[in-house]
């Protein structure tokens, strides 16, 4: 099941860009929500992890859970 999701970044880039932050979390969280759903996930199960990492270094830039308690808030990525 897509429970997990790890983005590879070029991390210079990545930190200047809002748009950038925002959409690398958002497109993947709606894509393994509609896959999980469609998979027959009950609603209170779904759930997916999203890491960004460099993709250099592979050290990890940020991690998050959704959903969560925080998600639709401005600036939270």
């Amino acid at each position: 099941m897509m429970k997990d999701i790890t983005i590879y970044v070029n991390k210079q880039k990545y930190n200047q860009s809002a748009s950038d932050r925002m959409a690398a979390n958002q497109y993947c969280v709606i894509y393994a929500g509609e896959f999980q759903m469609l998979c027959g996930v009950a609603p209170d199960d779904w759930h997916v992890t999203i890491t960004v990492e460099d993709d250099k270094t592979h050290a990890v830039i940020s991690k998050k859970d959704f959903p969560n308690d925080t998600m639709y808030d401005a600036g939270a990525y």
